[in-house]
């Protein structure tokens, strides 16, 4: 063994008693493939920080939809679209509360229809863009 990989045998092990296992399985990863050499410093540290955070982002997800009471929903705004079965208005208005400015600047969203029009869908699909970014309850 050499004395980079006894390095990386180290810092795998101080990560994983730091509680950062997907760091620590990235690093090891990387290292003893053909991209550890190839790739820029700024590179491999990105990945291996990319690991982490998107175990800990789908997590907070998860922990935001329970919150809201919006786990296992399956509503998606991208179904939220005009059709001839539905008709949102106004035009656009989908693409609109999409960019979820409007919890940004504070205002509320109304959303008014008659029975079985898709409100509690549209409603639950916002929930849960809306919990990708925000703090919930």
């Amino acid at each position: 063994m050499t004395a980079s990989a006894d390095m990386v045998d180290v810092i795998v092990d101080e990560l994983n008693e730091l509680n950062l296992p997907c760091m620590a399985a990235a690093l090891d990863g990387l290292y003893h493939s053909e991209r550890f050499l190839e790739a820029d410093a700024a590179t491999l540290i990105s990945e291996i920080v990319d690991a982490e955070y998107q175990k800990k982002a789908a997590k907070r997800l998860v922990y935001r939809l329970q919150k809201a009471k919006l786990s296992g929903c399956p509503q998606e705004l991208s179904s939220c679209t005009d059709s001839k079965e539905r008709e949102y208005m106004p035009y656009g208005i989908t693409q609109t509360l999409s960019s979820l400015d409007f919890i940004r600047s504070g205002l509320s969203v109304c959303i008014l229809g008659p029975s079985d029009c898709g409100k509690t869908y549209f409603a639950k699909a916002l929930g849960i863009d809306a919990c990708r970014c925000f703090k919930v309850c």
